[in-house]
């Protein structure tokens, strides 16, 4: 196995060595590196996922199916790009994978430019999902410095309630959801209206269509 790169490693899963070895030749040329890999076991007991990262994945192996490593990957929370390799065009096992999240199908033989296209798409993919995840644990952390209170105040905010509509339905004075609203701003850091109803959304408390979710902040 090749050494990793803590700019762009790229996971290539293939039963075929050769098969691995030409790819890792077209990584790096565009700069990137290749974690090689020929058995999915020893990949899914062995690899890491830091981002930007993708996996370029074969879908017919011995023992464990592409398809399979990545619901596996999913299973474990890994949400990382896949790019997969066939030399067979079977539309069931397209689907799946697609349905599973995958970033492309490539055929084999592979073509370098289609390759190139793919990885960066799913390195792309790969730093906003980090970002968005990064983001999400932030909204989180803030949210759970609120008191009981106001994460209640704050559920009527996003859900875009005034603050004489959201004073009646939690049973307090105007002056007090106001007082409320603006601690929720700063300890929330949101600039605006805006992003404290976006942070709402991000939280689940509303959907993006600003309607109701199951999600309730708890009392």
């Amino acid at each position: 196995m090749s050494g990793s790169s803590p700019h762009r490693p790229v996971h290539v899963l293939d039963d075929d060595i050769d098969v691995v070895r030409s790819i890792s030749l077209v990584l790096d040329s565009a700069g990137m590196t290749a974690e090689e890999w020929t058995s999915p076991r020893i990949f899914l007991r062995r690899a890491h996922f830091e981002p930007p990262t993708c996996v370029l994945l074969d879908v017919r192996m011995p023992g464990m199916t592409g398809p399979e490593v990545q619901e596996e990957l999913r299973l474990r929370g890994q949400a990382v790009p896949v790019v997969f390799l066939t030399a067979h065009a079977d539309v069931p096992t397209t689907v799946r994978a697609m349905k599973g999240g995958a970033e492309d199908f490539l055929l084999k033989p592979i073509d370098p430019a289609a390759l190139l296209d793919a990885v960066r798409r799913a390195l792309a993919r790969s730093v906003a999902g980090a970002a968005a995840a990064a983001w999400n644990d932030t909204v989180h952390a803030r949210f759970e410095h609120l008191t009981p209170r106001e994460k209640q105040v704050f559920e009527q905010i996003a859900r875009g309630a005034s603050n004489k509509d959201g004073a009646a339905v939690l049973g307090i004075t105007v002056n007090t959801m106001k007082v409320h609203r603006i601690r929720i701003m700063g300890k929330m850091e949101a600039a605006s209206f805006a992003d404290l109803v976006q942070m709402g959304v991000t939280l689940g408390l509303v959907g993006d269509d600003g309607s109701r979710t199951d999600t309730r902040p708890k009392s």
